[in-house]
C-alpha cells in the first residue's frame, strides 16, 4: 500500500461467518474478491467503479466455472436449435 493512500473496505459474510465478497477502495482504484467454496475470483478496477456490476460479473464467472463439462458442451455447439429443428430431431 502506498504511503498516504486512503483505503476503505466492505465485506459480506456467508453462513459460516467467512467473507463471501470483499471490496477494498484505494485512492487509485478498487480491488474486488468473491469466494465460492474453494474457488476465488478477483478484479482490480480504476476509480469509482460500479460495485454491483463488478460483483455480479465475478459471481457469474465463479458460477460458470463451476458448471463443468456440461456447460462447455452446451456452448461448444454454437447456436441454439430453433423450434423446427427440435421438432425434426424428435420425429
Amino acid at each position: 500500500m502506498k504511503r498516504g493512500s486512503r483505503s476503505s473496505s466492505r465485506t459480506a459474510a456467508g453462513p459460516a461467518g467467512v467473507p463471501t465478497h470483499l471490496e477494498v477502495a484505494f485512492n487509485e482504484g478498487c480491488v474486488f474478491i468473491v469466494t465460492d467454496g474453494d474457488r476465488l475470483a478477483a478484479a482490480v478496477t480504476g476509480r469509482d467503479p460500479t460495485s454491483g456490476l463488478v460483483f455480479y460479473d465475478l459471481k457469474t464467472c465463479l458460477r460458470l466455472s463451476g458448471e463443468g463439462a456440461s456447460a462447455k458442451k452446451a456452448t461448444a455447439g454454437g447456436r441454439r436449435k430453433g423450434k423446427k429443428e427440435k421438432a425434426a430431431d424428435e420425429a
